[in-house]
């Protein structure tokens, strides 16, 4: 079906709240690679590839009734300061679509490749049969995005202790966002625990940050680690522009291939933004790291993990806990929020699994 071959991993509606004069037409671009200013893109032309999630068009088909619910909401916020009640289905849909939306993209598919690749030239570059030929290939999923979502999707539930609030920007300073608009970041584990990722999303102080539209940003956030504005108040109101410059920059260094804005902002605005952030941008997405056992030469663990966004942030409206401060972080390599949580979805994919194996067993 040729609807289905242009596909977007950052919708439409996303970007429309950025255009120029929300026109819905046209957005302020500006290219990393080329570092290249663009007043008026094209704005049904950003952030997609033909047949991105498969040539089926079944998992656009199910992310567009995602993206049509998310909207509803996302209009209900910008026009009446809307914040749905926790655990309510809105907020629900809101926090899928978040996480679908930290995924779904050309940068997290590029790195789930990443990841395969360097893991397997790990596993077999002793291996005689093949260690001549590894650099001359690469290696990938047929699908990156389908894995990954297929893998999110299950464990969704362990976000639904996530508080949020909504960031509403007060100053003359405006947000911008990316091809890559949901940040995972984590200061609570940034200064703690430098190796590894910290921003899985089952981790102790994981945050969320999403720009809605120039003036509005979205934040979930681990409340056992970090308090949020005043701790009664769903909206938090931001009055000091150096908030909205840390966040700008944040979402430069989290953006892939380029970042998007309205007409308010002059090239000497981004440009900016961009030099204080690209000395924070990774030039690699994931690390394999490769620990050789002392008793056993030819056994050895490996650690895979996509690489952390650390740029040191700090914003006025965020404080650490005092109970966090006391938090052992020990020698683990992962720090999870919510044990009992954690526990209990692992234990409800279990049984599901074990339901759909007999289920497909007596259908056979």
């Amino acid at each position: 079906m040729p609807e289905k071959k242009k596909q977007h991993f950052v919708p439409r509606f996303y970007l429309k709240n950025f255009s120029n004069n929300l026109n819905k037409k046209t957005i302020g671009v500006f290219n990393l690679e080329r570092e290249r200013f663009i007043v008026h893109g094209d704005l049904k032309n950003q952030a997609y590839k033909d047949y991105f999630y498969g040539k089926d068009g079944e998992i656009e088909s199910e992310l567009g009734k995602i993206e049509t619910e998310a909207s509803k909401i996302f209009n209900k916020i910008i026009e009446e300061c809307y914040v749905p009640t926790y655990l309510s289905e809105s907020h629900i849909v809101l926090l899928i679509f978040t996480i679908f939306l930290a995924v779904r993209t050309e940068y997290s598919a590029d790195t789930q490749n990443e990841i395969l690749d360097k893991m397997v030239k790990t596993i077999f570059k002793d291996d005689p049969r093949v260690k001549d030929e590894l650099d001359k290939i690469v290696i990938e999923y047929t699908n990156p995005s389908a894995f990954i979502l297929s893998i999110v999707a299950s464990i969704i539930p362990i976000t639904f202790d996530l508080k949020y609030k909504l960031i509403v920007n007060n100053t003359d300073c405006l947000f911008i966002t990316s091809d890559n608009p949901v940040i995972r970041y984590n200061q609570f584990l940034e200064k703690r625990k430098p190796y590894g990722s910290n921003v899985g999303f089952a981790t102790k102080g994981l945050q969320l940050f999403l720009p809605i539209n120039p003036k509005m940003f979205l934040i979930f956030y681990d409340d056992s680690t970090y308090k949020v504005g005043n701790k009664k108040d769903s909206v938090v109101l931001i009055n000091d522009e150096k908030d909205v410059k840390a966040l700008n920059v944040l979402s430069c260094v989290n953006a892939y291939k380029n970042i998007y804005f309205n007409h308010q902002f002059n090239e000497s605005m981004i440009r900016e933004i961009y030099n204080k952030a690209k000395k924070y941008r990774k030039e690699q997405k994931a690390s394999v790291d490769e620990y050789r056992s002392i008793e056993n030469e030819n056994s050895s663990l490996i650690h895979l993990y996509e690489r952390d966004i650390r740029i040191n942030l700090k914003l006025s409206f965020i404080k650490e806990l005092k109970k966090a401060k006391g938090f052992k972080i020990g020698n683990r390599v992962v720090h999870v929020r919510n044990e009992k949580l954690l526990d209990a979805v692992e234990e409800f994919r279990k049984e599901f699994a074990i339901k759909n194996f007999n289920s497909n067993k007596i259908n056979q």
